[in-house]
């Protein structure tokens, strides 16, 4: 895999926004395609592959040319409650139950899972690190298990993804041009307002709850759920994922925005911290505990927050996901809460 510079991947950004556009708007033509194919004929992706993918599930005309394994699913797919928005401020939830909604982003398109049922609370997901061989995304974990619950579920894949084929773990990122986190929480937000939902939880393992623990930031009434996530990107182990991450969307050359990569750097960007965040930690996995855990905690309590519980397991000697019966168990302790408050 090639990773661009800084300036190619505002460079590239931009393009792929302006061919989105278009594509929405059925204004794509063969010379924007060639385009798409030139960048990924160079070995970088930063969206291109999900944008073919996209004109060939339209319909309009066939590529000639196979994409290479792992491209997402397209926009245009089976599912029966399917809805397509033009940006975030024109995103709505649907009146089924189940739905899947693909939201325009920029360069790349947000995809959401949203189960609508008469509770006053709102569970939103975060899925965690994949292997692109396993998996087709969008990937939107928790939503089978949380069924049990009752509650109303929105679960994010993450468009970050779709910046390259190989990218096991995108940790919300966005793009060069696009801090997604922000964006996220204008869609929760319109959720909240759409259904009514008077409470907020917000969960994810691993990299979800990083994803979980930066979307906190918007919400300062929020209960956020972490198990064993990390809290800076830069000081995940597994470095050959996070430097494909990090270049994809920043550029090789560049050093990444803090807040993005930094869930203490976000909460101090916008001066909120969730009211409630139940962090579980894995007591056999030392890199977590030392690299994420240890200076999280530490920087909650040099800013004088005092809104971090800490619950121990011992899952085995290494990083591993959480079982799902203590997903769920675990937010059924904190949701039993809110009848207690």
């Amino acid at each position: 895999m090639v990773l661009p510079t800084s300036s190619e991947a505002d460079r590239f950004d931009f393009e792929s926004a302006t061919i989105r556009s278009k594509l929405f708007n059925g204004a794509l033509d063969d010379t924007d395609i060639d385009r798409l194919w030139n960048r990924l004929d160079r070995g970088i992706d930063l969206g291109a592959s999900a944008i073919i993918r996209d004109f060939e599930a339209s319909g309009r005309r066939a590529i000639g040319r196979a994409l290479p394994h792992g491209v997402r699913n397209a926009i245009a797919g089976s599912h029966p409650n399917l809805l397509h928005h033009d940006s975030v401020s024109s995103y709505h939830t649907a009146a089924s139950r189940d739905s899947l909604h693909w939201v325009e982003a920029g360069s790349v398109a947000i995809p959401i899972f949203t189960r609508r049922t008469e509770s006053p609370i709102l569970i939103v997901t975060f899925h965690g690190v994949l292997r692109r061989s396993k998996y087709v995304l969008p990937r939107f974990e928790w939503v089978n298990s949380l069924r049990s619950l009752g509650h109303n579920v929105l679960s994010f894949g993450d468009p970050t993804m779709d910046l390259d084929l190989g990218l096991e773990g995108g940790w919300w990122l966005g793009t060069h041009s696009l801090d997604l986190i922000p964006q996220l929480a204008v869609l929760v937000s319109r959720t909240m307002e759409e259904l009514g939902a008077k409470r907020l939880v917000i969960a994810g393992s691993s990299m979800g709850g990083f994803g979980a623990l930066q979307l906190g930031a918007y919400f300062p009434e929020a209960t956020v759920v972490a198990f064993n996530p990390q809290t800076d990107v830069r000081r995940y182990h597994a470095r050959r994922v996070t430097r494909v991450a990090m270049g994809s969307v920043f550029g090789a050359d560049a050093d990444p925005v803090p807040a993005r990569v930094s869930v203490l750097e976000r909460y101090d960007t916008t001066a909120i911290v969730p009211a409630r965040i139940r962090y579980v930690t894995n007591i056999g996995d030392q890199h977590h505990l030392d690299e994420h855990y240890e200076p999280f905690a530490s920087g909650l309590e040099d800013r004088q927050v005092k809104s971090l519980v800490r619950t121990t397991r011992d899952d085995g000697p290494r990083h591993e996901k959480i079982p799902a019966e203590a997903f769920i168990s675990t937010l059924t302790e904190e949701i039993a809460r809110f009848g207690r408050s």
